[in-house]
């Protein structure tokens, strides 16, 4: 007799309104499937024999397709899934991943802060306060996280939070730094914990840093951090705030980081929020069509250069070693269907951001308007189910683009509306101070042209490259 059973790494998960999922406990994705074809998966137990189970509809051709995929093995004699692999119904919505700010200090002075953690505006929260946020995020089946600021760093419970993510099986995967703290200590501490993060750094420009940064000497710690990070076996990316003093770096920039064994960077302007507006450093802010501009005259070096990370031009372009460049936002549904009961923000259906005060937040960016902060819920005083459930950060996650049109006339009639899906909220809520407001840079980027500009680009320095969007 013959036994199909699920691989000891693939878990029997459920979440409200989306109870049938497998998930792949080592990569932390989860596959969604109809309740016929989980009803199917569910006798892939290793203690029903193959004959026993035929009688299921699509368990012969199911069994047959996860063999070969690798998911299922077949045996010659039962044996039963592990405890951890048996069925487990999440009491939310699913969220697979949270951003976290584990505190809002810093030990920096950085003059673009947007959450002004050079004067720890936002604090943080008691430790207390951490394990019970971490112990809801378990509960509710979020499968990873990266831990932010602030710099996290700085928390002097910083492995007590470690701990108990590791204890509740919530995969950390991204550590924020700036880099000044990044050690041989930390690091051999993580790896004793079997763990290995990806550390996101900070790098704002060869010659350039330090003055960002409001530190001297923040250059020379964070390739430091970077050397030491691919020494000790720890992967890398890094973000580059763009603005007029350090544009001129960019190339370079790139070219160090690729030589750190960084693996990614993605590149942004500065926002005028926080502390850059704060401190009037307007002169030096570029606009979102001196950006593009100047990303423009970079991708022929990146082919030059022979693509040497994955970059994300944000906003505009992306493309690495390994995959296909592609226009950002890339075309997110055919132009001619009709898109109008599309969520506004894919990103924020599935991910989470808890703020420094323990806010939940669609995104990052958000954060940084206090009116719209206080209208959230704080996982401090409620239960993170209960918010996913029904509270006004799920009417945001859950606004559709109609809801958007219908407050924006004009781009109700634009051609290109269900193609950008009104953009980014973030960069609405910065221009307009409106979640419903209009994204410029989406504008620029497809009724500007922008978007044909960069696929015309990429045809004539890279005829070679696969493109999409």
């Amino acid at each position: 007799m013959a036994y199909y059973r699920l691989k000891d790494n693939y878990l029997l998960r459920g979440w409200k309104k989306l109870p049938y999922a497998v998930l792949d406990k080592k990569t932390r994705r989860v596959g969604f499937v109809d309740g016929e074809r989980f009803a199917a998966i569910q006798y892939c137990c290793g203690t029903i024999s193959e004959e026993c189970a035929s009688f299921i509809p699509a368990y012969k051709d199911t069994a047959e397709e996860l063999l070969k995929a690798g998911v299922v093995e077949k045996l010659d004699s039962p044996k039963p899934l592990n405890k951890e692999q048996e069925y487990v119904e999440y009491p939310s919505r699913f969220v697979h991943t949270a951003l976290w700010s584990i505190t809002g200090k810093c030990n920096y002075k950085c003059k673009h802060c947007y959450m002004s953690a050079p004067c720890a505006k936002y604090g943080e929260i008691s430790r207390e306060n951490c394990l019970r946020i971490i112990d809801q995020l378990a509960e509710c089946g979020v499968q990873s996280i990266s831990l932010t600021g602030g710099e996290c760093l700085v928390r002097k419970d910083f492995f007590e939070l470690v701990d108990r993510l590791v204890s509740r099986g919530v995969e950390i995967s991204q550590i924020y730094s700036n880099g000044w703290l990044v050690n041989e200590k930390l690091l051999d501490s993580l790896a004793e914990r079997g763990i290995h993060p990806e550390f996101n750094m900070s790098f704002d420009g060869v010659g350039q840093h330090d003055w960002i940064r409001g530190i001297d000497g923040a250059e020379e710690a964070v390739i430091r951090a970077f050397k030491l990070c691919k020494e000790k076996g720890f992967p890398t990316d890094a973000e580059f705030c763009m603005h007029k003093k350090n544009a001129h770096t960019l190339r370079e920039s790139v070219n160090l980081l690729a030589s750190l064994g960084c693996r990614s960077l993605k590149v942004s302007p500065v926002m005028a929020t926080g502390e850059w507006e704060k401190n009037n450093f307007g002169e030096y802010t570029m606009s979102m069509k001196e950006a593009y501009d100047v990303w423009l005259e970079y991708i022929p070096h990146y082919y030059e250069d022979k693509k040497p990370l994955e970059i994300m031009l944000s906003g505009l372009f992306s493309s690495s070693p390994k995959r296909a460049a592609y226009a950002v936002p890339a075309q997110k549904c055919k132009v001619d269907k009709d898109a109008s009961n599309f969520c506004m923000c894919g990103h924020a259906r599935n991910n989470l951001y808890i703020t420094a005060e323990g806010r939940m937040a669609p995104c990052m960016p958000l954060s940084g308007n206090d009116a719209l902060l206080q209208k959230l819920p704080n996982l401090c005083e409620t239960n993170l189910a209960d918010a996913l459930d029904d509270s006004y950060y799920m009417d945001l996650v859950n606004a559709r683009l109609s809801a958007y049109l219908e407050r924006n006339k004009r781009c109700a009639g634009c051609e290109w509306r269900n193609a950008c899906l009104a953009g980014c909220r973030g960069c609405a809520m910065q221009d307009t101070g409106d979640y419903f407001g209009v994204d410029k840079g989406a504008c620029l980027l497809f009724k500007g042209g922008y978007r044909d500009k960069v696929i015309e680009l990429v045809k004539r320095v890279a005829p070679d490259e696969e493109f999409i969007g």
